[in-house]
């Protein structure tokens, strides 16, 4: 194919008209091996999220038992995770417009990893009921931008099957959570499975900066340099033989060429 000039790239129309071509190639090609990754990623995030949403329900009539408290106490516990869970996703998720998806999803894991882990030091109601209500907003962050990165980067005829796919995670997580906690509670502390849990969150916030990918459509409303080097990193991790590359002119009139647009390897 011809070499395509296009002035002027980052305030024109052409180039949201770009990254509506990859969604299309997306759409009409085979799914990919990143995208494999990106799936499994976030299948694996929305267990994490089943896991550390249903530990508490184990877990909780011993920690009533070693605290002492009351039935409407370890009710106002379940209920303070909830509560986080309706706040992240309704003012933490949104944010992902702005600062991109991978963000959130990596900030959203950070948060749910300090504060499961930290509640396995708590001493007494008050501890609790602040850090599952901490933990909660991270897990509600999570389930919504999860989905939303998953139908971004997958095909539209198999979208609903992926997605579907990724949130079967949460009850996933759920069962595990309940098959782990026993086997703890048994033979150590209700302390050492947040411990556990925690840390097992802990090790999806370098796997998600390493291999997940920024969703397409914050990079389209972004407009910047930045932007358009980052497709061209996606564009390879895709395995799409099309060069979003600046020419050598670049530097001074933001051109950028365009080489091979709809040939693949």
């Amino acid at each position: 194919m011809g070499v395509f000039l296009i002035t002027n790239i980052l305030n024109s129309f052409p180039f949201l008209y770009i990254l509506d071509l990859i969604k299309y190639h997306i759409d009409t090609s085979k799914i990919s091996f990143h995208q494999y990754v990106i799936i499994i990623i976030c299948f694996l995030l929305n267990v994490i999220d089943g896991i550390d949403v249903s530990v508490i329900s184990y877990t909780g009539p011993v920690i009533q038992s070693a605290m002492e408290m009351s039935d409407d106490n370890l009710g106002i516990i379940f209920s303070s995770g909830l509560i986080g869970m309706a706040v992240g996703a309704l003012l933490l998720a949104p944010f992902a417009d702005n600062i991109g998806r991978k963000k959130i999803i990596i900030i959203s894991t950070m948060i749910i990893t300090l504060g499961v882990f930290l509640t396995g030091f708590s001493t007494n109601l008050i501890h609790l009921i602040i850090l599952r209500f901490f933990s909660g907003i991270g897990i509600g962050s999570m389930l919504a931008t999860t989905t939303s990165i998953v139908s971004e980067y997958t095909p539209e005829k198999s979208k609903d099957f992926w997605i579907s796919f990724v949130l079967a995670g949460y009850p996933v997580g759920a069962i595990l959570s309940g098959y782990l906690s026993n086997i703890i509670l048994i033979n150590y502390s209700w302390e050492l499975v947040y411990l556990i849990f925690g840390a097992f969150s802990l090790i999806f916030i370098p796997i998600v900066y390493l291999y997940m990918s920024e969703s397409l459509v914050f990079l389209k409303r972004n407009h910047s340099t930045n932007s358009l080097i980052k497709i061209n990193k996606i564009l390879v991790k895709l395995n799409y033989n099309k060069n979003y590359k600046f020419s050598d002119s670049q530097n001074t009139n933001h051109e950028i060429s365009i080489l091979n647009l709809f040939s693949k390897k």
